[in-house]
């Protein structure tokens, strides 16, 4: 029998896979014996110091359990986990002696497809996410080295597609960047020196050389050659910029059905050539993300398994997360024993986002934090809905801010970068569902538990029916409990003292009706006194006040959503106790904060972009007040929030408009940054005179 046919029959055989059926202690003690035996064949030298090659497994066990298995008795088999591997016994009747008694399973063509083999037949596969892990180096802050899913496109997986030409003899340049792209590099030496034709794939001259030396820890006396451990390969080898250790360096990668070869040249022997952690990225992308590894619930009950569809992705519909419905969204609480607020706006265009070889159009979210009354952390979100009505988080763009500088980045994920899609809200949730809104393990994890459905809540006009309650588990391992209801989407977040709770939501909270004449006096009269204050015209200030007083108070006649009536209430009260002390600086902040609460109510008469504009108004008076006080930080922060806002509403205005408001935010950029107050002060005042002129018109 020829070798290729010899090889052909071991690669089915191990296309099949087998199982351990659950019996008796004594079978388990075989199994583990077994284990043992296999790891002691190759890697007890190299725990004794003595080997001249590295780990086939790895110095420990990672993980032993039973798996399902549709074709075994019981429906589970006994696996093994090691850094490198997983060892499986497939028929625990057979032969313990014989060497495929223990095989080691394909994890390779499992974590670049995603689909795990559950059973003998063909089709007998669970498909899942492919694994977004880096196939070598470092696991995270690894941007030069390609996932296991960008392989996708490059492997093969079913013996036909992605085959490569017989290319022997010549250079190995191909060179792979983090996402995915294929391009010609420096070959460090390195050739192609054996065509496998049963995958068609070349294998690189460093690993060939290595499969057929004595020093590198093959059996073949007993069947432990380079197809046993590793298989066939299923790629080409690509060099790839791998961080190792914090360090960037070139290492040649190459996938074989059951395991990834590196080759690192800068390593001193008997490094170079590595068999990479296969094992433990295939743990990983089942474990638990939270720092502990430990607290999340059991994987069958999870819903967020499936690989999902998009075919209308942007048409998001689901009720409890009415992505493309809801235009803006306000929040209000009480974080880390701070004034919180939190703007979400519907951006107007969609994001395309690349992952698992396909492209999917997301809508975008802008969230804007703010705490004390300051720029805390913008969010770009990223959603889409599934065929099934599911929603999918595809990702999002964090910036943290201090003193309205970003700080850091941390939490900015991307799906097809650092992790899957990951569902955010099932079609149909019930209690016990659990999935996973956030699943890049090391950069971001939480894993959501629906513990109550059918709820009642208070809404901005009332009851509100259909909500369910959730709990988080977060990668610190801490928990937090939230409401979703109908209509709104996240409605309620608590935790530790902490709260965010939706204040209004429009459309759902619209009004078909004008401005009332009372919102008109309690804006006109904030901006009076605004300028009454810093005139020190008190009496002005006081007429103001108390025409805004029984405006709010005839308002209050009418249904006003809790939460803004509660914020006008406090902002009326510290509007009257600096007129009353005549405290300028006061005054003027108090008058702002009454003013943005009352926007905040027109936001339920008036399209989102007019309230918008005129929020870059209260910012644009904002910077006044921080610049007179010579906070550089504040007035830092103001801006930044200007430019922000502007994306929401750059899509209503024509280009002349655009274009001023642009002219005015870059004067007062380069002011921020040659720290000169006065200079921003004055740009301030002009784009405070752009922006009430289109305000004006607007309103008209």
């Amino acid at each position: 029998m020829s070798a290729h046919r010899v090889r052909f029959l071991l690669v089915v055989s191990l296309l099949i896979p087998s199982v351990l059926w659950l019996g008796s202690s004594v079978q388990a003690q075989t199994a583990n014996e077994a284990f043992d035996s296999v790891w002691s064949s190759t890697d007890q030298v190299v725990a004794n110091g003595a080997a001249s090659y590295s780990w086939f497994w790895g110095p420990e066990v990672r993980g032993q359990r039973f798996e399902p298995y549709e074709d075994s008795p019981g429906g589970q088999r006994e696996v093994r986990y090691y850094d490198k591997s997983r060892m499986e016994i497939n028929h625990p009747d057979g032969d313990p002696s014989n060497i495929y008694y223990v095989t080691n399973g394909l994890l390779t063509v499992e974590l670049v497809t995603g689909e795990l083999k559950r059973g003998d037949a063909g089709n007998a596969v669970e498909p899942r996410m492919p694994s977004y892990q880096h196939v070598a180096g470092d696991p995270v802050n690894n941007p030069g080295t390609p996932t296991y899913s960008a392989f996708a496109a490059y492997a093969t997986t079913d013996g036909m597609t992605n085959r490569d030409a017989d290319r022997t003899g010549q250079s190995a340049t191909a060179f792979m960047s983090g996402d995915g792209l294929v391009s010609a590099g420096d070959s460090h030496g390195v050739t192609l020196s054996h065509y496998e034709g049963i995958t068609g794939h070349n294998i690189a001259s460093v690993f060939w050389d290595w499969f057929n030396s004595p020093a590198s820890g093959f059996r073949p006396d007993v069947g432990v050659d380079w197809v046993y451990a590793a298989g066939l390969p299923i790629s080409e080898p690509y060099w790839v910029d791998a961080t190792v250790g914090g360090a960037v360096k070139p290492v040649l990668v190459q996938l074989f059905e059951r395991r990834v070869l590196t080759y690192t040249e800068s390593n001193n022997d008997p490094y170079r050539i590595e068999w990479g952690n296969i094992g433990q990225h295939y743990l990983s992308m089942q474990a638990c993300g939270t720092d502990s590894g430990t607290g999340c619930v059991d994987e069958s009950e999870r819903v967020d398994l499936a690989l999902p569809s998009f075919s209308n992705p942007t048409n998001i519909t689901n009720p409890l997360f009415p992505g493309s419905i809801q235009h803006s969204v306000l929040l209000l609480g009480i974080v880390d024993d701070e004034v919180f607020r939190t703007e979400v706006t519907l951006l107007p265009e969609p994001r395309i986002i690349e992952w698992n070889g396909q492209q999917t159009a997301t809508l975008v979210s802008q969230y804007v934090a703010y705490s004390d009354g300051r720029i805390h952390e913008v969010a770009l979100d990223f959603y889409a809905q599934a065929d099934d009505g599911s929603v999918w988080y595809f990702g999002e763009d964090v910036f943290n801010y201090e003193d309205g500088v970003v700080a850091d980045t941390d939490g900015t994920w991307l799906a097809g970068r650092e992790g899957p899609p990951a569902m955010i809200m099932p079609a149909n949730p019930q209690v016990g569902d659990v999935y996973r809104p956030e699943n890049a393990p090391g950069i971001v994890f939480e894993e959501t538990t629906v513990i109550a459905i059918n709820e009642t809540v208070d809404g901005p006009q009332g009851p509100v029916e259909g909500a369910i309650v959730v709990r988080e588990l977060h990668m610190d391992g801490a928990t937090e409990d939230k409401i979703f209801a109908p209509g709104y989407g996240e409605f309620y977040t608590g935790a530790g003292g902490d709260e965010e709770a939706l204040a209004l939501a429009v459309p759902t909270d619209a009004l078909a009706d004008d401005v009332p004449t009372e919102l008109d006096i309690l804006f006109t009269g904030a901006i009076d006194i605004f300028d009454s204050a810093d005139s020190a015209s008190w009496d002005d200030a006081s007429a103001s006040f108390g025409e805004m007083l029984d405006a709010w108070e005839m308002y209050q006649q009418g249904p006003v959503p809790p939460r803004l009536d509660a914020q006008m209430s406090d902002a009326l009260d510290a509007v009257s106790e600096s007129v009353d002390v005549e405290d300028s600086a006061e005054a003027r902040q108090a008058a702002l904060d009454t003013a943005q609460a009352t926007l905040d109510i027109q936001l339920r008469y008036r399209p989102t972009t007019e309230i918008d504009l005129a929020r870059m108004g209260l910012w644009a008076r904002q910077i006044l007040v921080d610049a007179y006080e010579g906070e550089a930080g504040s007035v830092t922060g103001d801006v930044t929030t200007l430019v922000w806002i502007l994306d929401r509403v750059a899509h209503s205005l024509d280009g002349d408009a655009l274009d001023s408001i642009a002219m005015h935010l870059d004067e007062l950029q380069a002011a921020v940054e040659a720290e000169d107050i006065d200079a921003a002060a004055d740009a301030a005042e002009q784009l405070l005179d752009v922006v009430t002129g289109l305000s004006e018109v607007a309103a008209d």
